[in-house]
């Protein structure tokens, strides 16, 4: 079950049209990064990379759910 759905998220992955939200959300769901770390990433503050995420767990979604 689990190699199904790591499989799941990485082909989500791969159709997100934002590589920048997979990239945030690779980093804090799956490397364990916070939002003070991805911050220093991306030279922004941890707000926006709230904001980000927020965006990028919906395309998640919707690309997930097109399928």
């Amino acid at each position: 079950l689990d190699a199904e759905i790591a499989m799941d998220v990485n082909a989500t992955f791969e159709r997100m049209p934002n590589k920048r939200y997979v990239q945030l959300l690779q980093w804090m769901l799956v490397d364990g990064f916070d939002a003070d770390e991805v911050a220093v990433k991306l030279n922004t503050t941890v707000a926006n990379v709230y904001n980000i995420k927020h965006r990028a767990i919906v395309q998640f979604t919707e690309v997930y759910n097109a399928c």
